[in-house]
């Protein structure tokens, strides 16, 4: 019985050290530098170019740019795809936008 106690203490010492050995964190030297795509550029709404937005990505608009009222925050497009409406959350009052005529060249807002 006294073998069988000394067997069981050593493997729980070693299965111990193991485990302790094992869940050591190694110390690395990496260095990640991370900047934002526009750089140094600060941002700014340039309506026929790029556009840089506060988290530093930039946009450039593609196709048609319509301007509507403050903050559109939600779309809708009618079936037949040729009216859209708008729903803009400016400081006040809240508006909604109604854009006709979207596939000619005589686009009414």
């Amino acid at each position: 019985m006294k073998n069988l106690l000394k067997l069981f203490a050593l493997i729980s010492l070693i299965s111990m050290g193991t485990i302790f050995t094992a869940c050591q964190q190694r110390a690395t030297n990496r260095q990640y530098i991370v900047s934002a795509p526009a750089g140094n550029r600060y941002c700014e709404v340039a309506k026929s170019g790029e556009t840089i937005i506060p988290n530093g990505r930039i946009l450039t608009p593609m196709g048609k740019q319509i301007t509507v009222a403050p903050h559109p925050y939600g779309l809708v497009l009618s079936p037949d795809g040729t009216v859209a409406v708008t729903a803009n959350s400016g400081t006040n009052p809240f508006s909604i936008s109604v854009i006709k005529n979207l596939d000619s060249d005589d686009i009414q807002v």
